[in-house]
């Protein structure tokens, strides 16, 4: 028999090792993985601000102290001083217009203060140090339903400057661009008694202070028939919107890079969704409500359009409705936001990104929602009275039974994916809930969870992958489905207890060295918590200490570890229930 050398066999035994690390690898990746598209979400807006290097220097320029309504035919620079005790200026020229305002005072009762019939592009500029009063009329006389403003433009408008303009709109909207309406600095101080801000096109801010009450949407475009328009684009700004429907609202696309936003709708989050006469928001009664001033299906959302980008700003939301609201796709870049509201805190669609950044959401029904919802990073706190991050209506139909209910048909391609961040949630319903998979890629989850049995702090239609991070949460044991999936990297363990325990309780996981690995107080009642850790190894022992006593060693013996009895209930000899 021919002898086989050393070298002969470690060449063969390579190729298996080798391959066999293959094979892991392609198993981990395709049981952690799943569909990433939603990661590659780019939403662009394609502008032409060319009205704001406009060459001024080539008109002529007119000085006019006002006392009575201003027709202007010719093109040029018009600095305007003076007061129209009941007129208006009006605009028609086929070139380029601007006013310039120095303390100027303007009241029409029977139409805008500013109409522009006809023009290639207008600019209102508030001259800086003045103070610039606009107001129109209740009832309108010789114009169309559709020619209401306080400021009216049918073409391009730019208002720009560092003076002010206090705005009163009595009849409908204050602000009103049937094209592109812009904005480059300036103070507006703004009480319409619909929309504050309307561009058909589109709006655009590139600066300024706004401070808004209106009795429909604050700042809104309204073009349903072009994808390239119908968009909001905020640049920079300070924003303090109290808005009776939404606050900013686009058909299409809104993006904002940065700015200062304060933003109440609805009156509020003391008006909540699951109320009898939610949604009556009620309108100004003498507003027209014509097709393009206002929506066909009132609401009032703090931020509302169907592709959303919000790349970084200051966000204070204290909305009735939800507040931000996708009917697409949604990606929160950097940024913090403080968010209170009476229904959905975040809602997508489709699919939702949060790629760092802040977001507190101390009051809300569901806390973030979309069909898909990843997390690449961010410090992330959620209350919830119902589900705290929910992928496509989750496995409960508590949220069906409201008025804000958002309506999401089955699909077994949503999921929750968490690659990092650090996430905290207090939900009264599911905690984590997805109609699809969960993906614990990285980051920390700490749940307080929901106490009534019924509802878990994990729950999926499809598995839960563990593959990076820590979990922690804590919840009373009841009829639970679903559970960290065996296929998983990282080990958990979880705990069923044979009291329940109030809240304030330390836990506290420590090695078989006497390292502590976890220190958790949980808020609520419980009666089971789950711990999952990259430094749990299987074979190893480990001691759960409550409020300082040991309560119970334990040996990791499987990826996803039950100690204590599964059931329904909790209290003593109350087993409750493992996601398993």
């Amino acid at each position: 028999m021919k002898k086989i050398s050393k070298k002969q066999l470690i060449i063969p035994v390579i190729i298996v090792i080798a391959l066999a690390a293959i094979g892991v690898v392609l198993f981990i990746l395709a049981t952690t993985s799943s569909d990433n598209s939603a990661d590659e979400i780019e939403i662009t807006i394609d502008f032409d601000d060319d009205i704001t290097r406009i060459d001024w220097s080539k008109y002529s320029t007119y000085e006019i102290d006002l006392s009575s309504s201003l027709n202007i035919t010719n093109p040029g620079v018009y600095r305007l001083t003076g007061e129209i005790a009941d007129g208006c200026i009006t605009i028609n020229t086929d070139d380029n217009v601007k006013l310039e305002l120095s303390d100027v005072k303007i009241t029409n009762s029977q139409g805008p203060a500013i109409f522009t019939q006809n023009a290639k592009n207008v600019v209102i500029s508030a001259v800086a140090n003045t103070t610039n009063y606009l107001t129109d009329g209740a009832s309108y006389n010789g114009y169309a339903d559709d020619e209401i403003g306080t400021i009216f433009s049918h073409d391009d408008l730019l208002l720009e400057g560092d003076g002010t303009f206090v705005i009163q709109s009595n009849n409908e909207d204050a602000i009103v661009g049937k094209d592109d309406l812009l904005f480059n600095g300036g103070t507006y101080q703004i009480t319409s008694a619909d929309d504050a801000i309307r561009g058909k096109d589109s709006v655009y801010i590139q600066s300024g202070n706004f401070v808004i009450k209106s009795g429909g949407d604050g700042i809104k475009s309204t073009d349903t028939t072009d994808t390239s328009k119908g968009f909001v684009y905020i640049i920079d700004g300070q924003f303090d919107i109290e808005a009776e429907l939404d606050g900013i609202q686009a058909e299409h696309t809104l993006k904002i890079t940065d700015g200062d936003f304060k933003i109440k709708t609805g009156g509020g989050s003391v008006n909540v969704s699951t109320g009898e006469n939610w949604g009556n928001w009620g309108r100004t009664p003498s507003v027209h409500m014509n097709s393009e001033a206002s929506d066909t299906g009132d609401s009032a959302k703090g931020i509302k359009a169907g592709d959303i980008l919000i790349e970084n700003g200051s966000f204070s939301f204290d909305c009735s409705d939800d507040a931000i609201h996708s009917n697409g796709d949604l990606k929160l870049q950097n940024g913090t936001l403080a968010i209170a509201t009476g229904d959905d805190a975040i809602h997508a669609d489709s699919n939702l990104i949060i790629d760092g950044g802040e977001v507190k959401i101390t009051k809300s029904y569901e806390g973030i929602e979309g069909l898909t919802v990843t997390i690449n990073n961010g410090d992330i706190s959620i209350v919830a009275s119902d589900d705290g991050v929910n992928a496509a209506g989750g496995n409960d139909n508590s949220s069906m039974n409201r008025p804000g209910a958002n309506r999401f048909e089955p699909d077994t391609s949503a999921y929750i994916r968490i690659r990092g961040g650090n996430i905290n949630i207090d939900s009264t319903g599911d905690s984590v809930d997805s109609n699809g998979a969960i993906y614990m890629d990285g980051g920390s989850l700490i749940i307080n969870g929901p106490t009534n049995g019924a509802d878990n702090a994990l729950d999926c239609d499809g598995e839960i992958i563990y593959s990076g991070g820590e979990i922690l949460t804590s919840e009373i044991a009841g009829m639970m489905g679903g559970g960290i999936s065996e296929k998983s990297i990282i080990h958990s363990v979880t705990v069923i207890l044979l009291n329940v325990y109030s809240a304030g309780t330390n836990i506290i996981v420590e090695d078989s060295n006497g390292t502590e690995l976890a220190n958790f107080t949980p808020q609520k009642t419980f009666s089971s918590i789950t711990f999952g850790s990259p430094t749990l190894q299987r074979g190893a022992t480990y001691t759960l200490k409550i409020n300082g006593t040991v309560y119970q060693s334990f040996t990791i013996s499987s990826i996803s570890t039950q100690i204590g009895n599964s059931g329904m209930g909790g209290g003593v000899d109350g087993l409750g229930g493992m996601r398993r």
